[in-house]
Formats: structure tokens, C-alpha cells, sequence
């Protein structure tokens, strides 16, 4: 557990480093016109989603099930199979999404995104890039779940640093020596997707137990996770729906350079989230597997524990970035223009996808390993009627700003009423000594210090060319206080950490 804890934050760690280090130089090379079609890719990319229909989500869990039972051949030869049936599936959906974006860039180019100077085949010719790269990193999802599912985060992640590594690299490269034409860019990262997908599908398949007969297709194994798969995509539907809907108006309501400017403040503020997802990718296996072998004690206590511990990644690291986003946003761009337009909207997401992090992260990775997919739709399908029109609202009255404003607000009250209704039904009656431990007590103290830091700051009138130095310490303090105040109860949980 230890080592795939490790592995997963070294991959993360690197993989968001990469797009930072390498975003100034894209970003030059490519204009911030330019540049919004990234955030029309990165929209689009979270839009297709809906047609995996949960199955690389399936084959993890499905995966991690198996790999609770004793050695069985049958279910050996079993985990094989399910593998080749669902190839034979993504196979037919990349297919699909290449035809369905093929057709309908050209509408998008022409009908959806306004006002921008960029020539009309090289928009529409990017989009259908756009949907090439989407449709082959559908395998490596594919593939990447079935890593996770085996436990096997050192094997996925260092295969995933390595790609990672050449695909940013030799984007910067394709720009600066090749062409600045942002079809040459996502041409090469479409190359990449592939020959990430190649390379992860013989790491998995080396992984997986040998067997004495071939993989085959087998409408059994479909049928074996057929009833999950269908509720994470009814999940997938309603959660891209509530967190794509300010992208997909503002691209349509706000010019081409406004909405690049929403796109550096969406992306930066998916940190926050990514920070933690190696927690979720480690323990959610073992949460799956403490589920199917009845022991309901180490299920409680693995969900404490990683609950704890997303709250002491993500609460210093997310008010870090709210307090000082316009120090980072100089720090990171050197573009003044840049950072005043875009320190607030940034501010206001990071503050959304913290609080919705901590309170849902966890609780909802205990659903699954529940099977249980009702709690969150239901949850999602009531936010959906709220949300839709006053998104509309918000941002034909107030624009950019006025939807970050929306968004905080909405999970600000979505985060606290997902756990709870979550905890009630799974802790009985421990939600609030939940709340305490997992939430409020790492958080207050990260706050106190972060704040703190940035009274001095703004109280001396430090400058910004110094935030190289206090950033880290505004962020270490903050990281300090909340690991004092609510450490991990790691003596309690040792063997836990040490299994595997």
C-alpha cells in the first residue's frame, strides 16, 4: 500500500508539473486565442466521457473484486476475458467518436465559437484533431484502470511519467521548431494518446495471471458488470453536467480570448483535485475488496483514514491558491494583463473544488464500493434543476466572474450535504465526528496559517517578485499546522499501511 501511495504521488506530482512548466511556452507559441481551443478540447474531452458508460471505472473494480478471492483459474481466464470483450467495445467507440467529431467540428467552428481572428479551417481542423486525441486516450483509460484495479500504481505510474515526459516536451519542441500552428500541437499529442494506449495495454496484459487458452470475447463478463457500468454512466452524465456547464455556455457566450482566460483559471483550480486523486486511485481497491470479503471495520477504517488524509492534502494547497492567485498567476506567466483578469476567477474555483473535494472525494469512492450509484445520481439530478438556469443567468448578467461566483456558491453547499447524506447511510450515526475529524479540524488551522502569511504580505507591501519565497512558506505553514492539529492516525491504521 505504502509503495502504491508513493508511486501514485510521484506520477501526480510530475504530471502536474509538466502542463505548468510547459503552459507559458504553449501559450506563447500559440496566443491566447489560440490557446482557448485547448479549454474547448479539455470541455470536449470531459463531454465524450458520457460514452465510456463507466467501463474502465468497472474493470477496476471488477478487478480489484477478483483479486480479493483465492487463485481461481476460472476467474484468472475470466479477468482476460472481460478485458478482450471490453476492447471489442472501445474499439467500436473510438470509431464512433472519430466519425461523430469529424462531423460536427465544422459546426462548432462555424456556429459555436464567436468572435476570435483565427482562420475557420484551423479552428474546425483542430477540433477534429481534438477528437481524435479524446477517442484514442480512451484506451489508456481503459488500460489505466485495469492497473489500478490490480494495485499495481508503480508499474501505471512510472509507464505514465515516461509518456507524459515525451508528450509535453516534444510539444514544446513541435511549436518552437516545427510549426505554431495549433494543429501541428494537437496533432502530436493525438501520436502520443496512441502510443500511450500501445504501451499500457502490454504493461496490463503482462500484469495479469497466466492462463493455457487465448482472451475471447464473452457476453458473460459483460453481463457481469453491466449493472455497475450503467450507473457510473448515469453518474458520468450528471456530474459532467454539473461541471462542465459554465464551460460550455461560456464558450459559446464569451469571446475566444475571454473564455482562454476561464480556461488558465479551470485548469489551475483542477489542481486542487488532482492532488488527491492518488488517494482515492490507492485506497478505493481496498476499500472494494474489504467490502467484497464482508469485513466491515477495515472498510470504516481505510475511509477514515483516506478521508483524513485528502483533507490534509487538499485544505493548505487550496487556500494557498485562493489567497495568493494573482501572486501565482504573475509568478507563473509574467503577464500582469493575465493575472488581474483572471486572479479572481481563479480564487473563486479553488475555493469550489476544495470544499468539494474533501467532502466528497471519499464518500463518494465508498459508494462504489458499495455498488451504490443511486445516492450520488439522486443528488446530481436535484443540483441539475437548480443549476442549469442559474448558470444561464450568471453569466449573461455578470460573465466569467459571476459563474465562479455560482459555482463556489453551489458546492459550497453540495459538498456538505453529499457527505451527509452519504455518512448517514453508511456510519450510522458518526457523520459529525466525521465532519470534525476529516474536514474542519485539518482545515481551520491551514486557513489560520495561510492567512496569516498573506496579512503579512499585504501588511508589509512585500512585492510580488518575491512570491518565489513566501509562497512555499505560506504553503508550508499552512501544511504544518493542519498535520499538527489533525495528524494521520497512523499507529492506529499501521497495519493497514503496511499491507501489501
Amino acid at each position: 500500500m505504502r509503495k502504491n501511495l508513493i508511486a501514485a504521488y510521484s506520477g501526480m506530482l510530475l504530471n502536474m508539473l509538466l502542463p505548468l512548466i510547459v503552459t507559458p511556452f504553449v501559450l506563447k507559441a500559440l496566443g491566447m486565442e489560440a490557446y482557448g481551443l485547448i479549454g474547448i478540447g479539455l470541455m470536449l474531452q470531459s463531454i465524450l466521457a458520457i460514452m465510456e458508460v463507466g467501463l474502465s471505472a468497472s474493470l477496476s473494480r471488477a478487478f480489484a473484486q477478483r483479486t480479493a478471492a483465492l487463485d481461481d483459474t476460472g476467474s484468472h481466464a475470466g479477468m482476460h476475458d472481460l478485458l478482450r470483450t471490453l476492447e471489442y467495445f472501445y474499439l467500436a467507440l473510438v470509431g464512433f467518436v472519430c466519425l461523430l467529431v469529424l462531423l460536427v467540428a465544422p459546426l462548432i467552428a462555424r456556429y459555436w465559437i464567436t468572435d476570435h481572428g483565427l482562420p475557420y479551417e484551423v479552428v474546425w481542423q483542430s477540433i477534429a484533431l481534438i477528437g481524435l486525441m479524446i477517442a484514442v486516450r480512451f484506451f489508456v483509460s481503459l488500460y489505466g484502470g485495469g492497473l489500478s484495479g490490480l494495485q499495481r500504481q508503480v508499474m501505471l505510474n512510472t509507464t505514465s511519467i515516461i509518456l507524459n515526459v515525451i508528450a509535453n516536451i516534444g510539444a514544446v519542441v513541435v511549436l518552437f521548431w516545427v510549426s505554431s500552428d495549433p494543429r501541428a500541437y494537437f496533432s502530436w499529442l493525438a501520436l502520443m494518446g496512441a502510443l500511450s494506449a500501445i504501451v499500457l495495454r502490454f504493461v496490463l496484459t503482462s500484469t495479469l495471471p497466466v492462463v493455457t487458452r487465448p482472451a475471447r470475447f464473452d457476453w458473460d463478463q459483460w453481463q457481469s458488470i453491466r449493472k455497475f457500468s450503467v450507473g457510473i454512466s448515469s453518474l458520468t452524465v450528471t456530474s459532467l453536467a454539473l461541471t462542465q456547464a459554465d464551460k460550455l455556455l461560456l464558450s459559446r457566450l464569451l469571446p475566444l480570448r475571454d473564455f482562454g482566460f476561464y480556461s488558465i483559471a479551470s485548469n489551475v483550480a483542477s489542481f486542487v483535485q488532482l492532488i488527491t486523486i492518488p488517494v482515492q486511485t490507492v485506497y478505493y481497491p481496498r476499500m472494494t475488496q474489504s467490502q467484497a470479503k464482508g469485513d466491515t471495520k477495515e472498510l470504516i477504517d481505510t475511509y477514515r483514514f483516506a478521508s483524513r488524509m485528502v483533507a490534509l492534502l487538499v485544505f493548505p494547497l487550496g487556500f494557498t491558491l485562493a489567497l495568493f492567485s494573482q501572486d501565482i498567476l504573475l509568478l507563473w506567466l509574467r503577464d500582469p494583463l493575465v493575472a488581474e483578469r483572471v486572479h479572481v476567477i481563479l480564487s473563486l474555483l479553488v475555493m469550489g473544488s476544495t470544499l468539494l473535494t474533501s467532502l466528497m472525494m471519499m464518500p463518494y469512492a465508498l459508494t462504489l464500493a458499495h455498488a451504490d450509484t443511486r445516492v450520488t445520481l439522486r443528488m446530481h439530478m436535484f443540483l441539475l434543476c437548480i443549476q442549469v438556469p442559474v448558470v444561464i443567468l450568471s453569466a449573461l448578467e455578470f460573465g466569467a466572474v459571476g459563474t465562479a461566483g455560482f459555482w463556489c456558491a453551489l458546492f459550497c453547499i453540495y459538498g456538505p450535504l453529499y457527505a451527509w447524506r452519504v455518512n448517514r447511510k453508511y456510519l450510522a450515526a458518526s457523520h459529525f465526528e466525521w465532519l470534525w475529524a476529516s474536514v474542519l479540524k485539518p482545515a481551520l488551522p491551514a486557513l489560520i496559517a495561510a492567512a496569516a502569511v498573506k496579512q503579512v504580505v499585504t501588511g508589509f507591501a512585500i512585492p510580488a517578485s518575491f512570491a518565489i519565497l513566501y509562497l512555499p512558506i505560506a504553503w508550508g505553514l499552512a501544511q504544518m499546522a493542519a498535520w499538527i492539529i489533525a495528524p494521520l492516525p497512523g499507529v492506529k491504521l499501521g497495519t493497514l499501511l503496511r499491507a501489501g
